[in-house]
């Protein structure tokens, strides 16, 4: 079952590397890293494995699901939906899960920054 897109989405919203979601699989890096990137299906028993690491439904692994929060901490609030993360690149996904970990301070310097980049049309 190719759902690549989805595993990434999950594990960057929970802030956590490859290499941490397959040692709690019992998988090498590669071979996670091969279902994120559509190279290898992901067979139902590791469907099911991270459906119990990640505590949510085995739905939120498709495409037309929406990804709730799964951080136990409850660390984001509702929902986020598929379509609209589809449309993100690789790299804002990641830059995404890279400012949530960030301090409220770093965060705001961060966005002053990029709005300082932006150029405005007249």
């Amino acid at each position: 079952m190719s759902c690549g897109k989805q595993l990434k989405i999950i594990r960057c919203a929970n802030n956590l590397k490859q290499y941490q979601v397959a040692d709690a699989l019992g998988i090498s890096r590669s071979t996670y890293s091969s279902y994120e990137i559509g190279r290898r299906d992901v067979d139902l028993k590791i469907l099911s494995q991270l459906s119990h690491f990640y505590k949510i439904s085995m739905d939120c692994f498709f495409e037309d699901a929406y990804v709730e929060s799964v951080n136990e901490n409850d660390k984001y609030e509702g929902a986020l939906e598929e379509r609209f993360l589809s449309q993100l690149s690789s790299s804002e996904i990641d830059l995404i899960a890279k400012l949530r970990a960030m301090s409220d301070e770093d965060k705001e310097e961060i966005i002053n920054l990029a709005a300082s980049k932006v150029v405005s049309k007249p």
